[in-house]
Formats: structure tokens, sequence, C-alpha cells
């Protein structure tokens, strides 16, 4: 190939691209590694607040578990309000696969909801 041929001389602008590319990929990944360290950060705040919590109650198993299921609810409660949003927002965008990702989603939260809670907390009747 001559130094003249056309994809010799799109080299150093490909190059340039792919160094584009390579820097957008690595402010994505610090993004993301940052958004990673908050909720970590989150998390952990949250263990630790719960089990400051769990010293303060008078060492009562069932009321510790009674609490730690009220936390769980409430979380539960805050994901599937948020998957409710992004289905919203999903479905206004006409995502086929987004959908069916926060549908499987909602599933799974909506089992781990109806664990913690129980038929009876729920309202529902059994036989």
């Amino acid at each position: 190939m001559s130094i003249d041929h056309p994809k010799v001389a799109d080299q150093p602008s490909l190059v340039a691209e792919m160094r584009e590319i390579i820097e957008e990929t690595r402010k994505t990944i610090e993004a993301s590694q940052g958004i990673l360290d908050r909720c970590t950060a989150h998390v952990a705040e949250a263990h630790s607040a719960e089990a400051r919590a769990a010293e303060g109650t008078s060492g009562d198993p069932f009321r510790q578990l009674a609490d730690a299921a009220s936390e769980t609810v409430s979380l539960l409660e805050g994901i599937a309000d948020g998957l409710i949003v992004a289905y919203e927002y999903a479905k206004l965008d006409n995502d086929p696969p987004t959908l069916a990702l926060i549908e499987r989603a909602m599933l799974h939260v909506g089992r781990r909801l109806a664990q913690a809670v129980g038929p009876k907390q729920a309202g529902l009747a059994r036989h």
C-alpha cells in the first residue's frame, strides 16, 4: 500500500477518533464509579443506622425483626414506585426491551414485597 492510499490517509483521523472514544469511555467509567461509591456509602450508612437502632431496642429479638421487616417493606415500596415511573417513561419512549426488563424487575420486587408483607397485611382473603 502506498503512502497516498486513502486508507493510510485516514489512519490519523481514525486514531484521533479512537482516542476520543477511549476518553469518553474513561469519563463514563469514572462517573459510574462515583455513582457506585455514593450508593455504597448510602447502603453502609443505612446498615450502620440499622445497627444503632437495633442496639437501641431493649434486646427484644421480635421487635428487631419487626423493625427490619418494616424497613424492608418501605425500601421495596420505594423501589416499586421507581420501577413504575421507569416503566411509564419506557412506554412513552416505545422501548420494548426496556419495558420487558422493567416488567421482570417489577415481578421480582413484587414477589419480595409479598413475602415481606404477607397476605393478611396486604388485605388478601385466605380460605
